[in-house]
């Protein structure tokens, strides 16, 4: 038979047991959030690396590796414009063998249109850097690429490139300016399309 004291004693033994099981609880708990929310920020710096590494790898082909491209495209401009005027515009595909630079211009954008949409970079920079240059190939290309879809089963082509086009432009103006970013410094680093001459198949 257990003395009072005794009944005491074991009480407070229980209380304590309870107690300590009470904060090794609480301490698993917080240690279990603390460990989630480290391994959420190594997660998420660990994506910002790679979405920075991928859009700098965007910046780098299109101002270096497609730059001599781009440069003879441009200068053909009339010759692309009045094929595009034509009532039959003939298909981008088409166009490779005397303009490859049309043919590669659309494809990078392709590219920058499916790796937008699936968030794998920086869209806020990617717009930054690429909007004018988007949306003025877009009105060069989009008859060519609208001819090639008729002939595409499904009717799909370069449709990432059209959807990037339609992010841009649905964008206010003074975030696809580059210019303005760099304005407080004196610098003009592209001249942009001005949204009223954007094209209706961007609208």
């Amino acid at each position: 038979m257990l003395t009072e004291q005794q009944l005491q004693m074991v009480q407070l033994a229980g209380v304590t047991i309870s107690a300590l099981s009470l904060v090794f609880l609480v301490v698993y708990v917080w240690k279990t959030w603390e460990i989630a929310n480290e391994t959420k920020r190594y997660t998420l710096e660990a994506r910002r690396s790679t979405y920075a590494l991928a859009t700098l790898n965007l910046m780098h082909e299109w101002q270096f590796e497609l730059g001599n491209l781009r440069e003879e495209t441009a200068a053909k401009l009339g010759e692309l414009r009045a094929l595009a005027n034509q009532p039959n515009p003939p298909t981008l595909s088409s166009l490779y063998s005397q303009y490859p630079g049309a043919f590669q211009i659309s494809h990078f954008f392709y590219q920058v249109g499916a790796i937008v949409l699936a968030g794998h970079v920086d869209e806020d920079l990617i717009v930054c850097y690429l909007a004018g240059s988007t949306l003025f190939w877009w009105q060069e290309l989009a008859p060519f690429i609208q001819a090639e879809r008729k002939t595409r089963p499904g009717g799909l082509y370069r449709e990432y490139f059209e959807d990037f086009a339609r992010r841009v432009a649905a964008r206010p103006h003074s975030e696809r300016l580059k210019t303005e970013r760099f304005s407080t410094n004196g610098l003009d680093r592209e001249s942009v399309l001005q949204p009223e001459a954007l094209s209706t198949l961007v609208d």
